[in-house]
């Protein structure tokens, strides 16, 4: 801010002069960056790359703070990014299957102004297991003659490693097929 200052004679006629003065109060970094809250930490399987996994939210006590927000520690597979808006997102799709989870992230939250003040917190994120569609295995067409019998059998590969049952779409089906439920052979 600007200061007037005057100074005055106590002569005959008394003369008087003025200075402007300009006076800057540097801020000094006090506090800490707290965090708030943190929201999220868990999406699901397959989820494109730049899926929100968890939103930090950080404060700061000093004016005209602005916080950075950095991954240093269990980001090991590079799978994650972070934002300065404190958003963690996948950098890929992500497998439950194949996942090595929890995901346990050091994330440092800092200040701008001298001396730089950083705290750190671990975040735990999952992936969920969604059941993914089944992936049947190629069936050549079949051929046969009147009298003869087609047989062939149904392979899917899951890849949750559930159970699997076989049975006809509605309608589809002519009379005399049958499909063994458990192992997917065919017979007509």
């Amino acid at each position: 801010f600007n200061l007037l200052l005057r100074a005055t004679d106590n002569g005959l006629g008394s003369v008087q002069s003025t200075e402007i003065v300009t006076i800057t109060i540097n801020d000094v970094n006090e506090f800490d960056p707290v965090i708030n809250s943190v929201d999220g930490g868990s999406f699901d399987e397959n989820s494109p790359a730049g899926t929100v996994a968890v939103t930090i939210n950080a404060s700061d006590n000093d004016t005209f703070q602005t916080l950075s927000y950095n991954i240093t520690a269990g980001n090991d597979e590079g799978i994650f990014a972070i934002d300065e808006d404190g958003q963690i997102t996948t950098l890929a799709t992500i497998d439950f299957e194949t996942a090595t989870q929890p995901y346990n992230l050091t994330v440092e939250v800092s200040d701008a102004l001298a001396p730089v003040r950083i705290i750190s917190q671990e975040i735990e994120i999952s992936v969920n297991d969604v059941n993914e569609t089944l992936i049947f295995t190629a069936i050549a067409n079949q051929n046969g003659s009147v009298g003869s019998e087609i047989t062939f059998t149904a392979e899917t590969i899951d890849p949750e490693n559930d159970e699997i049952s076989y049975s006809f779409a509605e309608n589809s089906a002519q009379e005399g097929m049958e499909i063994n439920s458990t192992t997917g052979e065919f017979t007509w």
